[in-house]
């Protein structure tokens, strides 16, 4: 199952948006989020959300712009090489 998830940058937690059996339906729940996000959290504190490739396809890749970094989702207080990563925040 595709993962979205997300990283809320005021509580500074992860969080579970869903599960989906496709790429595309993964996509567009991300799209969905993002759009409530920008509707009603302002910049500083929006929210950041990416998605999760299934762990059984190892040949899929999610968007760049959406997508943890390696080892982020596992231990997300220790990474800070990407500027689209929670863990920036």
């Amino acid at each position: 199952m595709w993962q979205v998830r997300g990283y809320d940058t005021f509580a500074r937690e992860e969080y579970l948006i869903g599960e989906y059996p496709t790429r595309q339906l993964a996509e567009a729940a991300a799209d969905a989020a993002e759009r409530r996000h920008a509707e009603f959290q302002d910049e500083p504190l929006r929210d950041r959300v990416w998605i999760v490739p299934p762990k059984e396809d190892s040949s899929s890749v999610a968007r760049p712009s959406r997508a943890a970094p390696a080892g982020c989702a596992v231990d997300i207080a220790s990474h800070t090489a990407s500027r689209n990563c929670p863990c920036k925040e």
